[in-house]
Order: C-alpha cells, then sequence, then structure tokens
C-alpha cells in the first residue's frame, strides 16, 4: 500500500507537470540593436550633460516606459520640431526613426549641438533616396505617410520629386515620370505593397525596387508567427503607437487569439486560467525589463514555467 501510494502521489506531480501552464518566446525578442543604441546614447548623453538641457527630437522610440524613463529619471524632454527648443545651451538627440533634413539643419543653425541617434538601416534608406534623386528619379516612399520614419525618408530631398504611396489612391495621384524608384518604410513588408508594384511600373520608362527593409523586423515576424502556431494565445509587448508592434499583432491573429499589451497593468487584467501554452513576443522598442516583468506576473499568478525550464517526464 505504501508503495502504491508512492506510484500514485509520483503520477499526480507528473501530471500536474504537463498540466502547468508553459511560456515559448520568441527567439528574437526585447530591444533590437538600433534603438538600444539610441538609449544608451540618451542615457550617456543625459549622465553627462554638463548642466545642457537633453532634448530628444520626437520620441525617441515607440514605447511609453522608456520615454517615462528617460523623462523622469534623466531629465530627457522630448520636442517635435526645432522651435520648441527653449534653450540653446542644450543638446537635441535625433530619433530612431529619423528626421527631415531641412529640420536638423535648422536646428544646428541656431548654434544647437545635435547627435543623431536615427536607427543606421534607417540612414541608409536616407543615402539611397538622396542618390535615387541625383540619379533622376521620382522616389516613392511605400508606408504609412503618418509615420515618422516616412516623414524623415520623405524630407530627404526635394518633395516634387518624393511621394509616399500608402493606398490605392495615392498610386493614382502620381503622374507619368521617365524613371520611378520605390523604397521601403523599414518595418512593412514586401507583399504589404506588392499590388502597387506594376501600377506604378506601367508609369514610367525606367523601374526600380529597393527593398529598404529592416531584416531584423522580417525575421522577428517570422519568429513570432512560428511561435503562434503552437500556443493558445500570443501576448505582443509593445507601444500602441509601435508600428512593427502593430504588424506582429495583425500576424500574430492569423493563427491564434492575440493581445497587444503596453503595459503589465494590461496584463493583469486578463484571465488566463484556462490556457496551456502562452507565447510572448515584443516589438523592437520594448525593453526585456517588460518581458521580465511579464514572466514574473504569469508565474506568480499561474504556476506558469517557461518551456526551457519544464522538465521532461
Amino acid at each position: 500500500m505504501e508503495i502504491l501510494g508512492k506510484m500514485k502521489d509520483s503520477n499526480g506531480r507528473k501530471s500536474a507537470l504537463r498540466n502547468k501552464m508553459k511560456i515559448l518566446l520568441s527567439n528574437e525578442i526585447g530591444y533590437c540593436y538600433g534603438v538600444e543604441d539610441a538609449v544608451e546614447i540618451a542615457i550617456q548623453i543625459a549622465r553627462n550633460n554638463n548642466g545642457k538641457k537633453i532634448y530628444t527630437y520626437g520620441y525617441i522610440i515607440h514605447n511609453p516606459e522608456t520615454i517615462n524613463l528617460l523623462q523622469k529619471q534623466y531629465g530627457v524632454a522630448t520636442i517635435e520640431n526645432a522651435d520648441d527648443i527653449t534653450e540653446t545651451n542644450s543638446i537635441v538627440i535625433i530619433r530612431t526613426h529619423g528626421a527631415k533634413k531641412g529640420e536638423i539643419e535648422k536646428i544646428r543653425q541656431r548654434g544647437i549641438q545635435v547627435v543623431d541617434a536615427t536607427c543606421p538601416f534607417v540612414i541608409k534608406t536616407h543615402r539611397i533616396v538622396t542618390a535615387l534623386q541625383k540619379e533622376g528619379f521620382f522616389v516613392v516612399v511605400f508606408g504609412k505617410s503618418y509615420h515618422p520614419e516616412v516623414i524623415g525618408i520623405l524630407g530627404q530631398v526635394d518633395l516634387e520629386n518624393i511621394s509616399c504611396v500608402q493606398t490605392k489612391e495615392d498610386a493614382e495621384k502620381i503622374d507619368w515620370k521617365l524613371k520611378i524608384a520605390c523604397v521601403f518604410q523599414s518595418t512593412v513588408t514586401f507583399e504589404d505593397f506588392s499590388w502597387a508594384i506594376v501600377p506604378l511600373a506601367r508609369k514610367c520608362y525606367e523601374f526600380k525596387i529597393i527593398k529598404t527593409i529592416c531584416e531584423v523586423t522580417v525575421t522577428r515576424q517570422k519568429y513570432s508567427a512560428d511561435i503562434a502556431k503552437e500556443v493558445d494565445t500570443m501576448l505582443v509587448l509593445g507601444g500602441m503607437n509601435s508600428s512593427n508592434t502593430k504588424k506582429l499583432v495583425e500576424m500574430c491573429k492569423n493563427f491564434t487569439k492575440t493581445h497587444h499589451l503596453e503595459t503589465i497593468d494590461e496584463l493583469k487584467q486578463l484571465n488566463l486560467s484556462s490556457l496551456n501554452k502562452i507565447g510572448i513576443t515584443t516589438g523592437t522598442s520594448t525593453p526585456m525589463s517588460v518581458v521580465e516583468e511579464a514572466i514574473e506576473h504569469l508565474k506568480i499568478k499561474y504556476g506558469a514555467i517557461l518551456e526551457e525550464e519544464t522538465i521532461a517526464i
């Protein structure tokens, strides 16, 4: 009887382990390298500011927790245009999404120090667009017209030589050109704008496409989709105004129920007790601290375990 009791107890423990909620993390998670560098630049400048006021031109990244950290702990203020700078004895950090060339020049003309934290991938697109204009191309930017990255790209060349295409109506408005070249907002996919290729190609003699889509964004979407196929629910952690985060949400919804969460408080309001597997991914502007908080909450409230920590039986 004693042996039988131990066997039952052992089987009961195994069953409990099998039924524990499991957490699956995407292979790419947390800050991308461009965001990580930009945040580190802002912190280092704030720590060694020599009494200067520190500004970021626009939100340095699309994550409210990081913005609040920079503002409250390091005194970094955010401005939306050059005229918002009230102190000339200051340093302005250009956001990861970049800015219009004219706006940056306007700041420098006031004798204000500018530190460029634009993502290297976005800077590459700026250089490509500038070179295309010199080669006589009319440039089409595939992306969201209101997104700061697109606004920055459009601001690198003369406006009569460049346009954003977001909708079919935008494409229809473009007149016949001798040469057209297309680039992409870094966080969209080629498939998002494949519908525009043939109509635009018909509007010119020479047509060129340059896929300025960030590889980190592409692989993150792939890894997130892989996880979404295996779980009951996906938690996508990131800013509500983050384009790449919203794209992850859209993609994950193709495979499973998906929650877009900006803060841990939003996670705490969900009832996930009936789930066996939860997947977690993040936008490229989401710090690992948010991921760690989410995992800790799931462990405490539901007894969840990371899949890599699961005991094999």
